[in-house]
């Protein structure tokens, strides 16, 4: 809802006016899929789109309703980015191309009855860099394109994606998850 009427312009007598001319609607409809989604997370959505179903609100009212929503507050997280105060070059995979691969350990969770597999695969699907060794991972025909990663050849963490196991700090931080 955030997108929604943000852009405005400001008119001669200094007051603003909604660059569409209009106050645009929002489009709500239910998410029956359960990725990228946790349950808590659709249902608080659920809860903040009833209360509001059929009121036009403002920004104040938006902010306000939000307040009321009882969730539990995230852990806070550290950043192997943000650990300075200062900022330096560099990065966690050396620059390269990327290929969409299927990891190993999540190929169980693909093959499911009355689930298409290249269809599954789609939400699955990660990017790693392109190495020699890459070419040489095996495929599955149901998978479509997608090859399929070895758990002993990527290091992948869901909150980073892709990283080099010579990386001690983030070795160390996220172990050898997939």
């Amino acid at each position: 809802m955030g997108r929604l009427n943000r852009w405005v312009n400001r008119t001669a007598g200094g007051k603003y006016q909604l660059q569409t001319g209009r106050i645009c609607q929002a489009l709500i409809y239910p998410w029956d899929n359960k990725h990228p989604y946790k349950q808590e997370e659709l249902e608080t959505g659920t809860t903040f789109v009833n209360a509001l179903t059929g009121k036009r609100v403002n920004q104040i009212q938006l902010a306000q309703q939000i307040s009321k929503i009882s969730i539990a507050a995230p852990l806070p997280e550290t950043s192997e980015w943000l650990k300075t105060w200062q900022a330096t070059s560099g990065e966690l995979v050396p620059l390269g191309y990327t290929i969409q691969v299927i990891l190993a350990d999540d190929i169980a969770k693909i093959f499911q009855p009355l689930v298409k597999p290249s269809l599954e695969a789609q939400k699955w699907a990660v990017s790693v860099r392109i190495t020699n060794k890459t070419k040489n991972w095996e495929r599955n025909k149901a998978l479509k394109f997608y090859r399929i990663a070895p758990t002993k050849e990527v290091y992948y963490h869901p909150e980073i994606g892709e990283y080099e196991p010579n990386n001690e700090l983030l070795k160390n931080r996220y172990g050898h998850k997939t």
